[in-house]
């Protein structure tokens, strides 16, 4: 342990060069409990072969972490390591936890080179979360906020505290961490903003992503462009390795001071002339700089569109649960309900649209490098003049279909931000909604209202400028890719309808919006 370094303190421990010698030493059950942690190498020489090479070596390990639970159980934390890989030893972790590991990690797999000093960290917090070293840095919250106080007890807030101090990095060790409420996160992930205050009373505020999802994080973690491609305002780059901690995993970043997410920076003020400057900044001077290259052969929009198959089997359940309030005479009112069915399935399982089946449309498309999950929450505003925009959560920035975040956005826009709250639950607004819906499908500007100007002003700066930072929607291609277009919208509404942070009766919108955009598109085909 780099122990001295980490916390200035010191740690009594002993050593065993074999798993039989550690049998020897933690002595018989019962009290008392001479040690209060067992840090076990899992890897061996076999015992007649001293020099064997790495690669033969077997987990002797386990005989010391099995030992110690049938005699200690819960009175001593057992830590598994191996400085192997998974790839090597895939089942070692899964053999180390059945034999009673509290806690199992490839050391050298952690963070590469850093991997022990990540380790010591890891170590840390699990020692003060589980009581064996005192916590010394002080975590404060507003209890009277249901939404924040719902995240930390969510995550359970020795988790939370033990994430928080392991990911936010600073130059002198933190002394006070105050967390707070940001934005709703999305695909189970959880947001926090933390302000920080150093031994030396220095204050930096950091944006901290939750997840259960470990792939998804670190995959956030390795999409962030690197500066160069946008503009690195526009980026928010994490500044933290991956930390795990009881089946949750955190990643942090600087944190923008004084920002709302676009869609509270939308519904709460009254910046309708400020938005063109906000979309400019986003679009032609940011993401546009990914929206570039030619038509590729053998890429079809229609499955390049396509939701995966889990998404699909999702739409096709909310289809079936919501088509009685749809039909309903008392509330949703629409008419051969089940036909418009048959064409959203004809799209989900066959891929087709109207008439046309997949090989009779374009064999080519746009691909250009998306955001992948541009809508209002991943997009933050700051509060003060000159408004801007930053970017979060880049797990999804890939090569994709070239209307992916323009579709993305407008479509949350129309269902998220456009009516929201107590509106969004007024079946009396369906109608008006759905003339909205269909004038952003066929590219036509919404009417003003006084009460949804700042998003109708967005919905139009996008439905008129779209061609000046998507060369595919230009005046040159749009004629021949109008219909992809429409296809990007219906799919993203079809996705709404399993949306369970949506009203019902948006959810409802969602899938009638899908079927217009469907119509539109075969439309366009023609």
């Amino acid at each position: 342990f780099r122990w001295k370094e980490l916390t200035g303190g010191e740690i009594s421990f002993e050593r065993a060069h074999t798993p039989r010698e550690a049998i020897e030493k933690m002595g018989p059950s019962g009290p008392p409990v001479r040690f209060q942690v067992l840090l076990a190498d899992m890897l061996f020489p076999p015992i007649n072969m001293k020099n064997a090479p790495a690669d033969q070596h077997q987990p002797r390990g386990l005989e010391a972490i099995s030992t110690a639970k049938a005699r200690f159980d819960k009175k001593i934390f057992k830590v598994a390591i191996s400085v192997g890989d998974s790839v090597r030893f895939p089942d070692l972790p899964e053999r180390a936890r059945n034999e009673g590991a509290d806690l199992f990690e490839f050391v050298a797999e952690i963070a590469g080179q850093n991997g022990a000093h990540s380790f010591c960290q890891i170590m840390l917090s699990e020692l003060r979360y589980r009581g064996l070293l005192p916590e010394d840095t002080e975590l404060s919250y507003d209890n009277d906020d249901p939404r924040i106080s719902a995240i930390v007890q969510e995550i359970d807030e020795p988790v939370f505290h033990s994430l928080c101090r392991r990911v936010i990095k600073t130059d002198q060790p933190l002394k006070q961490m105050t967390a707070s409420y940001l934005t709703q996160g999305v695909s189970g992930a959880l947001v926090a903003k933390i302000e920080a205050v150093s031994q030396d009373g220095s204050l930096s505020k950091h944006l901290v992503k939750f997840s259960r999802d470990r792939d998804r994080m670190q995959r956030e973690l390795n999409s962030v462009p690197r500066p160069g491609k946008y503009p690195a305002r526009i980026i928010v780059q994490y500044h933290s390795d991956l930390a795990t901690a009881h089946n949750w995993h955190a990643i942090a970043s600087g944190f923008e001071e004084n920002t709302s997410s676009l869609s509270t920076w939308l519904s709460e003020s009254k910046n309708e002339s400020e938005v063109p400057s906000v979309l400019a900044s986003l679009f032609n001077n940011g993401l546009k700089n990914g929206y570039s290259g030619r038509e590729v052969d053998d890429r079809q929009a229609v499955t390049e569109l396509l939701p995966n198959k889990w998404r699909r089997a999702s739409i096709r359940i909310a289809l079936a649960e919501l088509s009685e309030l749809i039909e309903s005479p008392n509330l949703g009112r629409v008419k051969d309900w089940s036909r418009k069915v048959e064409i959203l399935n004809a799209y989900l399982l066959d891929q087709r649209i109207g008439k046309w089946s997949a090989k009779e449309m374009p064999k080519k498309c746009f691909i250009y490098d998306c955001h992948g999950d541009l809508h209002t929450r991943n997009i933050l505003v700051t509060n003060a003049k000159p408004y801007f925009p930053v970017i979060i959560d880049w797990a999804d920035y890939d090569k994709r279909h070239w209307a992916t975040d323009c579709a993305r956005l407008m479509c949350d826009m129309l269902l998220n931000v456009y009516d929201c709250g107590v509106a969004s639950f007024e079946w009396e607004r369906l109608d008006k909604w759905t003339i909205n819906t269909q004038r952003v499908l066929n590219c036509e500007l919404l009417q003003h209202e006084t009460a949804n100007d700042t998003v109708i002003a967005a919905l139009n700066w996008m439905i008129e400028n779209m061609d000046s930072f998507l060369p595919a929607a230009n005046a040159t291609n749009f004629s021949r890719t109008r219909w992809e277009f429409q296809l990007a919208l219906a799919v993203e509404f079809m996705r709404a309808g399993y949306r369970l942070t949506l009203s019902p009766i948006k959810r409802c919108l969602g899938l009638l919006a899908a079927y217009e955009g469907l119509v539109a598109a075969e439309r366009s085909l023609r």
